[in-house]
């Protein structure tokens, strides 16, 4: 089974690819030297964020930052790892956090542990969240992702919410805040921290699959509950623009 991160001897390099590598390479080799028995930089909390990023970047391959770039369906990581469902596959996990450098999983919709309970999604996201800092070589956690659009709604028992199309008809601003929280509340109780949602769009032809994912056609209307979503997340408005 192969990801798109690699594929077999030839290998596609972009010039930036190529400037960033040779960039890492010299910052390494020009750098100042540390003491072998020092802990990294980017493992101290006391160091300014920036600085603790700067330090990680500069040790990772040009391979490992592509890895960091992509997102991967749980579903690659469970069962037959070809979207059959099920416990999660070890060697599954580790061809794409392992040996893909993998930085995102997602659970898209349908996509559960194979128990479909609150507690086996805390367990199953904190499972893949060990063995990525585990067996990735400079111990880097996965950023989890879920599609909760109305409500925690993959969750059996979760409360669930009307989607966007039906709140923006609420005119509601706050209730559309009440609502956004207690999803947040949800999807952080199972370990999920990214959420893809609200859809920052407008509702033109309903045609499109994501119309009811959306506030409305209004602009007005949008833009007062969007923008107390705003700070969470806005999913899909550079790559769901409708031609």
């Amino acid at each position: 089974m192969r990801f798109p991160t690699r594929s077999g001897r030839r290998r596609w390099r972009s010039p930036l690819a190529l400037t960033i590598g040779v960039a890492a390479t010299v910052t390494v080799l020009t750098g100042p030297t540390s003491s072998a028995s020092a802990p990294p930089i980017y493992t101290d909390s006391s160091k300014p964020v920036a600085v603790r990023v700067d330090d990680l970047v500069r040790r990772m391959t040009t391979e490992e930052k592509a890895g960091q770039l992509q997102q991967i369906a749980v579903a690659r990581l469970q069962g037959d790892c070809q979207w059959s469902g099920g416990e999660l596959n070890q060697q599954c996990m580790k061809e794409v956090l392992a040996d893909q450098h993998v930085g995102s999983i997602l659970s898209g919709g349908g996509m559960t542990p194979a128990e479909n309970t609150p507690e086996e999604w805390a367990k199953m996201v904190n499972t893949i969240q060990r063995y990525a800092i585990k067996h990735s070589r400079l111990g880097i956690p996965i950023v989890y992702g879920v599609d909760a659009v109305h409500g925690h709604n993959n969750v059996l028992g979760a409360t669930m919410f009307q989607h966007q199309i039906g709140l923006g008809a609420t005119w509601n601003p706050k209730l559309v805040a009440d609502v956004a929280r207690a999803t947040q509340r949800a999807t952080a109780a199972t370990g999920t921290v990214w959420n893809f949602s609200p859809v920052a769009d407008l509702a033109r032809d309903h045609r499109w699959g994501r119309y009811y994912e959306t506030y409305s056609e209004d602009c007005l209307l949008y833009n007062s509950p969007s923008q107390r979503n705003r700070t969470r997340c806005v999913f899909r408005f550079s790559f769901s623009k409708k031609k």
